[in-house]
């Protein structure tokens, strides 16, 4: 999931950086299970 180019990335201001956890199907998690790495979290919560 190439989000930023590499050479923006150090340009990020906080807020930036904190919104792609809202993004659908972004997840912190290496390995998909029952309960996470799918990138349905934050998303959701941000649309209710």
């Amino acid at each position: 999931m190439n989000l930023v180019a590499s050479e923006k990335a150090s340009n990020l201001t906080e807020r930036e950086i904190l919104n792609f956890i809202f993004i659908s199907g972004f997840s912190t998690s290496n390995i998909v299970n029952e309960v996470s790495g799918r990138g349905v979290g934050l998303d959701v919560v941000k649309q209710v």
